[in-house]
């Protein structure tokens, strides 16, 4: 994400990277679509999470804690293996499926998204927007949902010290951060 941002900044010399979006409300709705798409997770990613769980596991030996989601994942994981969590036990298994911290970070990210992309104009601001919020954002609350300390917050949706607010960005042009 920081080097998808970076670039944003380095493109700008480009002149083809200050011109106009095409259809810039097209290209957002494509953006809104494909957030919607739900992906499925094939056999090989699935035996990557049970090794990688696995791993955590025999490594939380030595006393360190499972992250609540990876606690709730082993659980559903477990639940599947044994037949239990299939469709027809969906009202027994929500609440494993549920970590409204998470969820509502990632829904930020993604509003704050969807808003950068909205007002961007030229080429390169939305591949800032990209860097910043579809990756880094994004990443950040993915990060926190995993992390095993009890009390730390998710993500702020807040940008980093010293990016300023969004509104200063756009009037800076986006120019990079000394």
């Amino acid at each position: 994400g920081a080097a998808v941002k970076q670039a944003a900044y380095d493109v700008q010399r480009q002149a083809w990277s200050r011109t106009l979006v095409n259809d810039p409300q097209g290209l957002l709705e494509r953006v809104k679509l494909d957030s919607a798409q739900l992906y499925r997770a094939d056999g090989e990613h699935l035996r990557r999470v049970m090794r990688s769980a696995a791993e955590a596991r025999s490594a939380g030996a030595d006393g360190a804690r499972l992250s609540p989601v990876a606690v709730r994942g082993l659980a559903l994981a477990a639940l599947a293996v044994l037949g239990q969590a299939g469709d027809d036990q969906e009202a027994r298994i929500e609440p494993m499926l549920i970590d409204g911290s998470g969820v509502n970070c990632l829904r930020m990210a993604k509003l704050n998204l969807f808003q950068c992309m909205a007002v961007a104009g030229p080429q390169y601001e939305d591949l800032f927007c990209t860097g910043e919020h579809a990756m880094m954002e994004t990443a950040r609350c993915v990060v926190a949902a995993s992390d095993t300390a009890a009390d730390v917050a998710l993500a702020s949706n807040r940008p980093d010290p010293g990016y300023g607010s969004e509104r200063e960005s756009v009037e800076r042009g986006y120019a990079p951060m000394r």
